[in-house]
């Protein structure tokens, strides 16, 4: 029943995941397993306080097993939560200390607080134990945020050779390439993320990271209008975090409503964004002189953890 409800879950089936779940509860009620994998539905649901319950759960039944406390900090840092994040990817550390997975996820905290070396720190040292995509695309992320765009290329280069369609590693190629130059590979860049999101929709249509990143190539192809249909579609989705807010809020820069990127700019703010990644984008120069944002950035300080 739970190897149903993922196949249910990564089509986009939510409730009829939870549906094979619940009947696979009555048999074996004591399943860590079982309450990870609910943990997962509710939370694509937008169901957060049922999704939290369920993956303490899976952590109660099972406390020595790192991958439940690994969703469960995914859970939490999504929402901004960094310290009970850190705190979790910190155990699963101390429990598997050769774990790369717990290196990128506290070099993901340490990025949403604003400590870029500590977080290059994590990544680099999570490839060294085992050179993997999520770590390079993770370095390419980060040293696009800090303006490093030769050395996102890099990096970003050596995660797709491990993982050819990465969806995220070339969406944050296609940015670095833009601004080093490269606009013509750039483009090629954007084009391939809309085959990789094509593809990915087509399994589960309410794939949040496809319909951002389909709708944020649009936009930079020129496609507006059908950027603004990805863009409705991926607002119907109910899981939403913080940087689901600020790609909203870049694409909606782009398409010219100021007033509706700033809104999701506070909307990722009051989640835990970390707003010096605003502060240092270029597609968002001219919007972060604005007043409305001046008001709005001065409510919230700099992280730091």
């Amino acid at each position: 029943m739970i190897a149903l409800a993922q196949v249910y879950l990564e089509t986009g089936q939510a409730d009829r995941a939870l549906t094979a779940l619940t009947r696979a509860e009555e048999l074996d009620p004591a399943s860590a397993d079982l309450q990870r994998w609910k943990g997962r539905v509710y939370d694509a649901q937008g169901l957060d306080a049922e999704a939290e319950t369920a993956y303490n759960d899976a952590i109660r039944l099972e406390p020595g097993s790192w991958i439940n406390r690994n969703d469960l900090a995914i859970f939490l840092a999504y929402r901004g939560r960094l310290e009970e994040a850190k705190a979790q990817f910190s155990e699963i550390q101390r429990l598997t200390p050769d774990n790369y997975l717990a290196y990128n996820g506290l070099g993901f905290v340490a990025m949403q607080q604003n400590r870029p070396d500590s977080a290059l720190a994590y990544f680099r040292r999570s490839n060294e134990l085992w050179p993997n995509p999520i770590a390079y695309r993770n370095l390419g992320y980060l040293y696009n945020r800090e303006n490093r765009y030769a050395e996102a290329i890099d990096v970003l280069d050596k995660g797709i050779a491990l993982q050819e369609n990465d969806l995220p590693a070339w969406r944050w190629m296609a940015h670095a390439l833009y601004w080093i130059g490269e606009r013509e590979r750039a483009r090629d860049a954007w084009k391939r993320v809309i085959d990789i999101s094509g593809a990915r929709l087509a399994v589960n249509p309410g794939d949040e990271d496809a319909l951002v990143g389909v709708a944020e190539a649009h936009v930079r192809l020129g496609d507006l209008d059908q950027a603004r249909l990805d863009l409705d579609r991926a607002l119907l989705r109910p899981d939403r975090w913080n940087y689901f807010h600020f790609y909203v809020a870049r694409i909606y820069e782009a398409l010219g409503n100021r007033a509706s990127a700033i809104e999701h700019l506070r909307e990722a703010f009051e989640a835990g964004f970390d707003p010096v990644t605003v502060d240092r984008d270029p597609w968002l120069e001219g919007l972060i002189t604005d007043p409305s944002y001046v008001g709005l950035r001065s409510r919230f300080p700099n992280p730091r953890g």
